[in-house]
């Protein structure tokens, strides 16, 4: 019997002004399972939930995802993707200077990102985790949704979808969660997960 493959969604906003007038998401670390000796597990320190999940997904359960799709908006902190990269890798010149140019685009009101420069900055990403697809979406933009699914979901493989909505800018959680659903009807999707992190004490202590 053939194994189900694993597709993660997440969804990335803007974050806020932090203490040192930088903008972006908390860097905390997350904890899984808090409740079990056994099963618990605490994540590396991040600022985007959906690394912690990818971690938790991989190392804890050794179910690597097939595919890790992140959309926003190009507003979105895409810039807190850094901590994917190896931190020994984070201090080259070629690193630095496109995470400059992004984070300039994410947080000057006069601009926005640009599909060319997160199809950079993907790149970069791919060259330390292969799955990861960077979209960027309209709000309401139902019908892309459904066209990102299906882009990413092989017709002929069936398929577990994990969906997180942590990080979602206003109402995209709840327009992306009816493509999830949908996607269940249309293709061979077996089980479908939904993840809402609660920040607490600066860990996560629960998900569901």
């Amino acid at each position: 019997m053939e194994k189900e493959k694993l597709a993660v969604f997440s969804i990335i906003g803007r974050g806020r002004q932090r203490k040192d007038k930088t903008r972006g998401y908390e860097q905390t670390k997350y904890v899984f399972n808090p409740g079990s000796k056994e099963n618990a597990y605490e994540t590396k320190e991040t600022a985007f939930f959906g690394i912690s999940l990818y971690e938790y997904l991989s190392k804890k359960l050794n179910n690597v995802p097939e595919k890790f799709v992140i959309l926003g908006t190009n507003k979105s902190a895409w810039s807190e993707l850094v901590s994917l990269i190896p931190e020994e890798k984070q201090g080259e010149l070629s690193t630095i200077a496109l995470y400059d140019k992004l984070y300039n685009q994410e947080n000057d009101d006069s601009s926005f990102v640009s599909k060319e420069t997160l199809q950079e900055w993907e790149g970069l990403l791919k060259e330390f985790v292969p799955s990861i697809r960077l979209y960027i979406i309209e709000p309401l933009d139902f019908y892309t949704y459904v066209d990102i699914i299906l882009k990413e979901i092989d017709d002929n493989s069936t398929y577990n979808l994990v969906f997180d909505c942590t990080h979602g800018y206003r109402y995209i959680p709840i327009v992306f969660s009816y493509a999830v659903m949908l996607a269940k009807k249309l293709w061979k999707v077996q089980q479908i997960r939904f993840f809402l992190r609660c920040f607490r004490n600066e860990r996560i202590l629960q998900y569901a």
